[in-house]
């Protein structure tokens, strides 16, 4: 992966007219008469754009029924991404969004329905894949001043955001190994907590599924180092490759201690405390809400999910470490233990609170954070952060803490 950036901006995308929205919604609605569209802010990667305003040759009139038809979302992927992006990403919906309402796990689905996809590159130019799926009305919690609402208010979304979590978290999967999805397959209809998976290689580094925790901490360090290497040689200023010389000069260090070294060959999972399920990617820009209510109205941007493990999901939530972690974790135990009740052939997590400071979710919860630094050390300038510089020295800073902490070991 080093000979080329693998979080390349959604600049890299080749344009996209009215005339490809036009293709992709006559396929779901051939009588299609007038639509609107805009592109969405936010994605970093991809092209978003709602579509909204959408008629209907159909009902009759001159003007069409504006609601016919509902407001759509048209996610255009990035094209440095194969096809297993996309396929990854509506893989992991569509079984979420049945079986999370059909075992009763929720009352209702969170994730956006989608209305059609493509991940062969048939339909729109330069064979882009793409997904159109309903529009969630609403904000995202990035967008609104959750410091200003009452503290029932903050609870109630605590609340909302624990009983999907731990829902999401009920299925077995088996194997039992890191990776992304391809399929999903239930092998007895009367228990389908217990799913047989087929796993494809991360979506980010490419490293095929693996079933040690160990294999996949020095694999994904490995990729960063390579996108470090180019970072290095496309650097547009002297600051920005000292920057980058530096980053990659920390994490060799930690790469070659950990592969000198023992320090996560104990790190396992199983029983209760197993690899499940993971949005990977749970943070304020994904959650929508009625910004009156701070009711969930969806979860969004699945494309980095995975089965994991469950420090993966954890460390991202930027919620519960501002408001309230035991208060949260209290309640995700809380519903797993209705969960059994109301479910006894579901099987969900449990060792989530170990006492001991020894135990593999707070080894597992370090080395998580420490891969999470070296994401972003190398992806945070294509993000489009306010103040680089700062945010350089702050990466620098954590590298030195981080490297001190683990030289000691």
């Amino acid at each position: 992966m080093g000979s080329k950036d693998p979080w390349r901006s959604k600049a890299d995308i080749p344009s996209i007219s009215r005339e490809d929205i036009q293709t992709v919604l006559s396929l779901s609605f051939p009588s299609i008469s007038t639509f609107e569209f805009v592109p969405l802010e936010g994605g970093v990667i991809n092209l978003v754009f709602k579509i909204f305003n959408i008629t209907s040759k159909e009902d009759g009139s001159n003007e069409g029924n504006k609601n016919a038809i509902p407001d759509l979302v048209l996610k255009v992927i990035n094209p440095q991404y194969d096809s297993s992006k996309a396929a990854n990403e509506i893989t992991i919906m569509k079984f979420l969004s049945h079986y999370l309402v059909s075992t009763g796990l929720l009352k209702c689905c969170y994730i956006p329905r989608i209305i059609q996809c493509d991940i062969e590159g048939k339909l729109l130019k330069n064979r882009l894949n793409y997904i159109l799926m309903e529009f969630i009305e609403g904000k995202t919690l990035r967008d609104i001043e959750l410091d200003s609402y009452e503290p029932e208010k903050r609870y109630y979304l605590l609340d909302q955001l624990a009983e999907f979590y731990a829902a999401m978290k009920c299925f077995t999967c088996f194997p039992q190994k890191i990776g992304c999805f391809e399929e999903f397959k239930i092998l007895n209809p009367e228990n389908p907590f217990f799913v047989q998976v087929s796993l494809i290689s991360d979506i980010d580094t490419l490293i095929p599924p693996v079933d040690s925790f160990r294999d996949y901490f020095l694999q994904c360090l490995k990729s960063r180092c390579k996108h470090a290497v180019y970072k290095i040689d496309t650097s547009k200023t002297d600051s920005d490759k000292t920057f980058y010389q530096q980053a990659l000069k920390c994490l060799q260090s930690i790469l070659k201690k950990v592969e000198d070294s023992d320090l996560l060959g104990d790190i396992s999972w199983g029983g209760e405390d197993r690899l499940c399920i993971c949005h990977t990617d749970l943070n304020n820009s994904n959650i929508i809400v009625d910004p009156g209510t701070l009711q969930i109205k969806g979860i969004l941007d699945w494309e980095w999910s995975c089965l994991g493990t469950f420090e993966m999901e954890e460390t991202n939530l930027e919620l519960i470490d501002k408001w309230g972690r035991d208060y949260f974790m209290e309640k995700v135990l809380q519903k797993w233990n209705e969960i059994r009740v109301a479910y006894p052939q579901s099987n969900p997590l449990g060792n989530i609170k170990p006492e001991s400071s020894s135990s593999n979710y707070y080894k597992r919860k370090f080395w998580i954070k420490v891969n999470y630094f070296a994401i972003y050390c190398v992806c945070m300038q294509n993000w489009g952060v306010e103040d680089w510089e700062l945010e350089k020295q702050n990466l620098l800073k954590d590298g030195e803490i981080y490297l001190e902490k683990i030289l000691k070991m």
